[in-house]
């Protein structure tokens, strides 16, 4: 992986199905109606991702392979490891716990993850598939 982190799969803690009737209930009608007129096919890849000083500290810029994809800080007890859109010039920073921030993944929202100052922090990530075939979470 380009881009390793220190994940654990949605799938590996039997929780795919659950998240994908919500998503498919609630979030995909949303993102389908916000970037019209292109069209959620599927959940691609769910998971969580942990920062600490003995797993991984930051992630480098990078796009993601999904159309769209959603990300979550799942708790605040931390320093550091704020995700940073540069050429938005936007953060994650002020968006507490808990909240789903969607964003398209592919091209223009290029991310990366800051140094993790202190603490560990815990995230949960998203990914929609790009096209009709694109290939699910193994």
């Amino acid at each position: 992986d380009k881009f390793p982190s220190h994940d654990i799969h949605i799938k590996q803690l039997g929780l795919w199905d659950e998240w994908s009737d919500h998503w498919n209930r609630v979030i995909a009608p949303i993102t389908n109606r916000y970037w019209r007129p292109s069209v959620h096919h599927h959940l691609r890849k769910a998971f969580t991702m942990k920062y600490s000083p003995d797993t991984q500290k930051s992630l480098g810029l990078h796009n993601d392979a999904a159309l769209v994809t959603g990300s979550m800080k799942l708790n605040d007890d931390y320093n550091g490891a704020t995700l940073v859109f540069p050429r938005q010039g936007l953060t994650n920073a002020i968006i507490p716990p808990g909240k789903l921030l969607l964003f398209p993944g592919p091209l223009t929202h290029g991310h990366y993850v800051d140094d993790l100052e202190s603490g560990t922090k815990y995230s949960f990530t998203t990914w929609t598939a790009r096209w009709k075939g694109d290939y699910l979470d193994p």
